[in-house]
């Protein structure tokens, strides 16, 4: 049945072409009756794959179809392919849907070079060139943003399955089993924003204009709910083992804070986002360091189980420490950035610290390290007012504040 399933659409395409020759332009009904020979060759070939192959292979094959039309189209401009090119393009999208894992229960366990590579990778690079093909032909331009979204929603398909499924063992029915797969997962929403945003720039599309606020929005909402939250490993138990500096603490919060800060300084410079993506990037990225400065004290003191439980003393200091440099850290910042808001975290910061010190340190330490405590806010407490000071005879020289 393939093999005349494949005869059929060799038949068809030899009388689509011989209708192109032959036919005079002007010829009453040529458009129409090359369209329906040309959609009929295109179904008969998807029929032959279809019979011919089954699960990796025919989404493989499929993709490929889709990108056959675009090539075509650039030979044989007929009016229908796009259309056509889009309904194939749903089916693999189905053919998709239908299985995720695309070879069923013989996925495997071997990370990335498995059959998800191919089996999303493949739709990938297809719509990604129907959409370049398209663009750069006479037509309706309608099809094209669409197999640009398509091909932007497979890139982040294909980097998340295959991040899942590495992290779970092959299983990808597996709901998000750690803070790095979180954290992973996080990155790839991050990295396709300014990826989109890059893209944008050389080549304007609604596409690469909506896809970065969209990405990078659930990116940053992954990382506020995802890692702040839920797989927080005070609240979900993880264990941390490798002290202060353990890597699952270094990917989990530092890779996303350095990419949500990237996003701020993004948003800063895109005048078309909305006034509040630059706080709320900016806040994000501020607490995924904190939250890691605060958790590498924490597993510096305790190893494994870092839920809630005693505080050792020195524990206790490291804290007021941390949180301290962290607000200096954010008020410099704001001074080289000349930015109030960023001033006023890092005014939260250290009235945080200093509240702390009065309210915590007073009666949770003893002997030198209260003193300690007490010496080092007041030291750090003048260095700001004198840092205020400076800023304040630039502005009345009429200096620049940074």
């Amino acid at each position: 049945f393939a093999v005349a399933a494949l005869v059929a659409a060799v038949y068809l395409a030899s009388v689509t072409e011989y209708l192109g020759r032959r036919l005079a332009a002007d010829a009453k009904g040529r458009d129409g009756a090359i369209a329906a020979y040309a959609v009929g060759c295109i179904t008969t070939l998807g029929a032959a794959l279809t019979i011919a192959f089954e699960r990796g292979m025919l989404t493989v094959s499929l993709a490929l179809l889709v990108a056959g039309i675009a090539w075509v189209e650039t030979r044989r401009p007929v009016a229908a392919l796009r259309p056509t090119a889009l309904a194939v393009a749903a089916v693999v999208i189905a053919r998709v849907v239908w299985d995720p894992r695309i070879v069923g229960d013989d996925l495997g366990t071997t990370i990335l070079f498995n059959p998800l590579l191919y089996g999303y990778g493949m739709p990938t690079l297809c719509f990604a060139y129907a959409a370049w093909r398209f663009g750069r032909t006479p037509g309706d331009p309608r099809p094209v943003p669409i197999f640009e979204a398509l091909a932007v929603i497979f890139t982040a398909l294909t980097a998340t399955v295959e991040v899942h499924h590495a992290m779970n063992g092959g299983d990808l029915f597996a709901p998000v089993s750690s803070l790095a797969e979180q954290s992973l997962i996080t990155m790839v929403m991050m990295a396709i924003s300014l990826g989109l945003n890059w893209l944008g720039a050389r080549r304007p599309s609604p596409v690469m204009i909506w896809g970065v606020p969209l990405f990078g929005g659930f990116g940053l909402i992954m990382a506020a709910i995802g890692l702040l939250i839920v797989n927080n490993p005070v609240l979900s138990g993880e264990p941390i083992d490798g002290g202060a500096f353990d890597g699952k603490l270094l990917l989990g919060y530092l890779g996303p804070a350095v990419l949500a800060l990237l996003i701020t300084g993004l948003a800063r410079r895109r005048k078309d986002l909305p006034r509040y993506a630059v706080p709320i990037a900016a806040t994000v990225g501020g607490l995924l360091v904190a939250m890691w400065a605060t958790l590498a004290v924490r597993a510096g003191w305790h190893s494994g189980n870092l839920g809630w439980g005693g505080v050792e003393e020195g524990e206790l200091y490291a804290y007021s420490a941390v949180w301290l440099v962290l607000g200096l850290v954010v008020l410099t910042v704001g001074f080289v950035a000349a930015s109030r808001t960023v001033r006023t975290v890092a005014a939260v910061i250290v009235a945080g610290v200093v509240a702390k010190v009065f309210l915590i340190d007073t009666s949770g330490l003893t002997g030198p390290l209260r003193a300690l405590s007490f010496i080092g806010l007041g030291g750090v407490l003048v260095a700001i007012g004198l840092a205020y000071q400076t800023v304040l005879r630039r502005q009345r020289k009429g200096l620049p504040e940074g």
